[in-house]
């Protein structure tokens, strides 16, 4: 037995485990193989991927570079002279500021002086000689009447808007001061309506000096007149800006609810356009500090973020200078790119990480967006595949070698149980035999003396019987589970009395018990049908659980056979008072060749094969064995067969 354990493990070692530490160790060789491997490609890859890095930014660059050079021509193209005013504006949402470059510095439109008095023709004189007449009665007379007649017949020799409403201006305040309100509102409401190209010498619109006056009166038309400029691409001047601000915060001390709210929406707006102007004077205030050229853009940390670009010296008479505003480059050259399905970048300010977008943005860099490490192959993933690969042959291996040392522990499991069942079977046929002989020569030495004693003799022969039924018992075991493995068992069933059956059973285990001493309960239900059952093998059923209960009695000399009715049933209940069954094991027992594993079970001959024939004739009657059972308590065995269906007596069926 030894040997053959042997073997088997140095099958399984020879068979599994020495092909499996091949392959690890190869499989180690092999990764320190692909490390080395993996480093040189990671370096590879990581030079390609920061070379395709640069030519992507550079591409981004140039993408920008060409945005904003198209600015500049179409700006350049608009003031061919170079000028710019305060009424202008670019046509493209991306320019924020046009001013140009004078011999003092940066110059805004809104630094340009206002003049509206233009030449020295007789209306304009007269024009001009009845506003001042107004003025000095107004201010030195403080003669609103006369004021406003002179206001008037100014206002019937102007010739433009901004005469008309220098004119309008006064006489409205005039009015109002001579306590005419009706008469004033009319009048500033009718400059409400002037565009706001229309300014006075300071550059404010004469609009917003009426939105101003009907910030509480009419707010409504104020309000709608400060959106019409928020609205407008128009460039605002810084005193402009302001006195927007001014109107809106008079409307939000407004008692009206909505006209606060309506306000503080259009402050909100104002906010952005005023944040323009101031960046826009901080750029001015720099300008020479920027460095601006014609070849580049310079980038200005304002609030928005701006470009600063100059026209090429030669394109105009004093040279352009254009404020571009960042995000709106960005996101039309991103929009365009996306179109290509080129990857998405991001610019950062921190002048460190990203790439640079190249000599005409000096200081701008940006960061690509991940996706373009998809275009260099990622390394590591070949040995990641071999390893797992390696993973799933190790695996398999393992999985195969634990299944094959079941199947080698399960059969050695059954030789063990093979010869212990050979052994088991030798004994229990020596004990018999040895019974047979014992009696039969004390037979022969009686007949040869001729001092035999009758009864002496009958005991003899009934001694040598009961043996003989024994030893037939145990060889029927033997040949019934050998037939049962081959599948050659055949039962002939026919109609039979269960009663006679277990009676036939009681008389043939009468000798066995009394010999030892066992005191059999025999309880018999009388009224049970016929059933179709092989007596022999039943009878055999019912003897096994006899040897049963008389082998594990231990010290108890009580057994009980019972036949009885239960749930449709014929219940045969054989119950000892023995050593018992442990609830883990009740299971296993029907199992052929097995027998608990204990002390008290090891000094006990016996074959492992008297449950297992119990369990399959009752199987093959269509019934079942059950056991009760718990350690030290005894055992109760029962095989349940079924009671064919009776007529009722109202023409139904019963059991």
């Amino acid at each position: 037995m030894n040997r053959l354990r042997y073997r088997q493990v140095f099958l399984f070692l020879v068979v599994l485990v020495l092909p499996t530490a091949a392959i690890i160790i190869q499989s180690r060789y092999n990764a320190s193989r692909e490390r080395e491997n993996d480093a040189q490609a990671r370096e590879l890859a990581r030079r390609e991927l920061a070379d395709l890095r640069r030519r992507r930014a550079t591409e981004i660059g140039q993408d920008i570079v060409t945005r904003l050079e198209r600015i500049k021509l179409q700006e350049i193209a608009r003031a061919p002279s170079g000028a710019a005013t305060a009424a202008t504006a670019s046509s493209d949402s991306a320019v924020a500021f046009v001013g140009w470059e004078g011999r003092e510095g940066l110059i805004w439109p809104w630094n340009v002086a206002h003049s509206h008095n233009g030449g020295a023709s007789r209306e304009e004189s007269e024009f001009t000689r009845k506003r001042q007449a107004g003025e000095r009665a107004e201010l030195a007379e403080q003669n609103y009447s006369r004021a406003a007649a002179f206001y008037r017949e100014a206002l019937g020799n102007a010739r433009t808007d901004a005469e008309r409403a220098s004119a309008s201006l006064p006489l409205a305040n005039v009015l109002a001061r001579a306590g005419a309100q009706a008469e004033a509102a009319r009048v500033y409401r009718g400059l409400l309506k002037l565009p706001s190209s229309v300014t006075d010498d300071q550059g404010l619109s004469f609009a917003s000096y009426a939105a101003l006056r009907l910030s509480e009166s009419h707010a409504a038309e104020a309000l709608a007149r400060v959106n019409l400029d928020l609205e407008s691409a128009a460039l605002l001047s810084p005193a402009q800006a302001y006195r927007w601000r001014s109107v809106l915060e008079s409307m939000e001390r407004s008692g009206d609810a909505a006209v606060r709210l309506a306000a503080a929406g259009a402050s909100a707006r104002l906010a952005k356009r005023i944040a323009d102007v101031e960046d826009a004077l901080q750029v001015q205030q720099h300008f020479r500090d920027l460095r601006v050229t014609a070849d580049s853009w310079q980038p200005y940390a304002g609030r928005d973020r701006w470009w600063i670009g100059k026209a090429p010296t030669g394109a105009a008479s004093r040279p352009l200078v254009l404020a571009v505003r960042v995000e709106e480059i960005l996101r039309s050259v991103e929009t365009e790119r996306q179109a290509r399905h080129e990857p998405s970048f991001q610019l950062v300010t921190d002048g460190v990480s990203g790439e640079s977008l190249g000599e005409h943005l000096p200081g701008m860099r940006v960061a690509l967006g991940p996706e373009i490490t998809k275009a260099v192959a990622a390394p590591g993933a070949g040995r990641s595949f071999y390893g797992l690969s390696l993973f799933l042959v190790v695996t398999l291996t393992f999985v195969g070698a634990f299944f094959l040392w079941r199947d080698t522990r399960r059969e050695s499991r059954l030789a063990e149980l093979r010869s212990q069942f050979v052994s088991s079977v030798s004994h229990e046929l020596k004990t018999p035999l040895t019974s047979i002989r014992m009696f039969a020569e004390s037979l022969q030495m009686d007949d040869e003396s001729g001092t035999g004693d009758p009864k002496e003799r009958a005991e003899y022969l009934e001694t040598i019987v009961c043996e003989s039924e024994r030893l037939t018992r145990l060889l029927n075991n033997v040949l019934d589970f050998s037939r049962i493995e081959r599948g050659q068992k055949n039962y002939h069933l026919q109609s039979e009395e269960l009663p006679g059956v277990v009676d036939a059973a009681v008389r043939t285990m009468r000798f066995p018990l009394a010999e030892q001493g066992f005191d059999l309960r025999v309880d018999i239900c009388d009224d049970l049908p016929s059933l179709r059952l092989d007596r022999d093998a039943i009878e055999q059923a019912i003897l096994n659980l006899l040897n049963n209960a008389m082998k594990y009695s231990g010290k108890s000399r009580e057994i009980g056979l019972r036949l009885s009715r239960r749930n449709g049933s014929a219940l045969i209940q054989v119950a000892d008072q023995g050593i018992g069954i442990p609830a883990g094991e009740q299971r296993r027992i029907f199992d052929k060749f097995y027998r608990v594993p204990s002390k008290e079970n090891n000094a006990i001959s016996g074959t492992g094969l008297g449950l297992a024939l119990v369990a399959h004739i009752a199987d093959a009657h269509g019934g079942t064995v059950e056991v009760e059972s718990a350690p030290g308590k005894g055992s109760t065995f029962s095989i349940a067969l079924p009671l064919p269906r009776e007529p009722a007596p109202d023409g139904g069926a019963a059991v």
